[in-house]
C-alpha cells in the first residue's frame, strides 16, 4: 500500500469583513479588559483629569470607584463621593460630568453617576489648577473712542444707579479692570 500523502492544515480564513469599521477598543477590549481592569487604568484616568471633568464640582467631590458590566468596559458607573450636604448639587451636574467622562474617553464609559455623601478631606489648594485668566486684552484707539461716546450718551439720559449698572456691565464684559 503506498503512503498517504499528507494534506496540509486547512489555512485559517480571516473574518469575514462587515463592511464598516469598528472602534480599536471593541477589537481589543476582550484581550486589554482584565489587565486593565486589574490595574485600575480607568479610575487612574478619571481620578487624574478629576479637575477638568467635575470643574467647580472639584473641590468637594473626588471620584471613588468605577464599575462596569460584567465582561464590558464600557456603560460603567461611577461613583462619586461628596462633602455631606452637596449631594442634590452633584445630582444637577450629573449629565455634564457623564459628558466630560465620556469625552475623555471617546467612548460612553459611564452611563450613570451614584452619589456618596461623606466626609471628604479638603483638597489640597495649591492642588487644585488654577482658573484661567480673565480676559485682559485692552480695547484698540477706536473701541475706547466709541465706549467713550457711549459712556456720554448714558450719562445725559439716564439716571446715576443706570449708568453705573451699565459701565459695570461693559467693564465686565471687556475686561477692564
Amino acid at each position: 500500500m503506498p503512503p498517504r500523502k499528507k494534506t496540509p492544515p486547512p489555512k485559517p480564513t480571516a473574518p469575514k469583513r462587515q463592511g464598516k469599521s469598528r472602534r480599536l477598543n471593541q477589537l481589543t477590549a476582550h484581550l486589554l479588559g482584565p489587565s486593565l481592569r486589574a490595574r485600575g487604568i480607568t479610575i487612574n484616568r478619571i481620578v487624574t483629569e478629576w479637575p477638568s471633568i467635575a470643574g467647580d464640582a472639584a473641590p468637594w467631590s473626588e471620584p471613588a470607584s468605577i464599575r462596569f458590566p460584567q465582561g464590558q468596559q464600557d456603560h460603567g458607573t461611577l461613583t462619586v463621593a461628596v462633602q455631606s450636604g452637596r449631594g442634590p448639587e452633584m445630582q444637577m451636574l450629573e449629565p455634564m460630568i457623564v459628558k466630560h467622562c465620556n469625552q475623555i474617553f471617546g467612548y460612553r464609559a459611564i452611563d450613570r453617576i451614584t452619589i456618596s455623601q461623606t466626609t471628604l478631606t479638603p483638597l489640597a489648594v495649591a492642588d487644585m489648577p488654577l482658573p484661567p485668566a480673565p480676559n485682559t486684552i485692552k480695547p484698540d484707539a477706536e473701541t475706547a473712542a466709541q465706549i467713550q461716546k457711549t459712556r456720554q450718551e448714558i450719562t445725559a439720559e439716564t439716571s446715576d444707579e443706570l449708568r453705573r449698572a451699565l459701565d459695570n456691565l461693559g467693564k465686565s464684559l471687556s475686561g477692564e479692570d
